[in-house]
């Protein structure tokens, strides 16, 4: 994000930020490290995180408090794509399209969610993306899946309502009720129908980093392949003790 700033040579930009650890932490990091360039932070405006729990005024006074500061044309959005959505409807309810360049994080900038709608406002955003490593054989497990058969997965028959538009009758945990299909299970999980995140990445190493943990912490705790199973210190599971672990779990990633 420096680098872009640096070569439109912008000294005064605006930064908008999401109420969440996400939001917070860029917007630390950045009152840190702009000054270092001697680059001026014009407004900090704050979008709330749960949508739907926001006014449309809400995101209006985001956008006045912005162009508030004119002068600075780029503007730094950390938020997530329903929070930025809005926003971008309040940018054109404010008659503010075309008044600013948006610096996209990875949080909203590649999800058509925002785009849909609000071409117009979005358009010359310059996104900001971490690399996106493939996880070999990750789709082919995915598409492999079936509502009938993946029963360990208590959120599975929600996913598959969702995905495909439709409901169980007689399941206890859906959520959409209101869908007129009925589902049979014979709905086919491809690739046509399915796009997953590009940095799923993230998702595998993370997953792997708790698996690592738990295993070394149970190997200090319960003797682990010599005593297989959760011991009574175990459980439950002490979570600082687990932090302890997860920093300084090691392993290859796949980032």
């Amino acid at each position: 994000m420096f680098d872009i700033i640096d070569k439109f040579g912008w000294k005064y930009i605006s930064i908008i930020y999401e109420e969440s650890n996400y939001g917070t932490k860029a917007l630390e990091e950045l009152e840190k490290l702009l000054p270092k360039r001697n680059i001026c932070i014009a407004a900090k405006e704050m979008l709330v995180k749960d949508s739907g729990v926001a006014e449309e005024s809400s995101y209006d006074l985001v956008v006045k408090g912005i162009q508030a500061a004119p002068r600075a044309r780029g503007v730094i959005i950390f938020g997530s794509d329903q929070e930025v959505k809005a926003l971008m409807a309040a940018v054109r309810r404010r008659n503010a399209t075309g008044s600013f360049t948006w610096i996209g994080s990875d949080g909203w900038s590649s999800r058509t969610l925002v785009s849909d709608g609000n071409e117009r406002e979005v358009e010359g955003t310059l996104s900001v993306q971490p690399r996106a490593n493939k996880v070999v054989g990750f789709d082919d497990y995915f598409f492999s899946l079936n509502v009938k058969t993946n029963t360990r997965n208590p959120w599975f028959t929600e996913f598959w309502e969702h995905h495909f538009q439709c409901k169980f009758p007689n399941t206890t945990i859906a959520r959409y009720k209101n869908f007129t299909t009925i589902c049979t299970g014979d709905e086919k999980l491809t690739r046509e129908n399915t796009q997953f995140e590009a940095q799923l990445q993230f998702v595998s190493d993370a997953v792997l980093s708790f698996a690592y943990a738990l295993r070394d912490m149970h190997e200090v705790i319960c003797g682990g392949k010599r005593n297989p199973g959760v011991c009574t210190k175990m459980k439950p599971v002490d979570g600082t003790t687990l932090l302890g672990y997860l920093k300084n779990v090691s392993f290859v990633g796949k980032d």
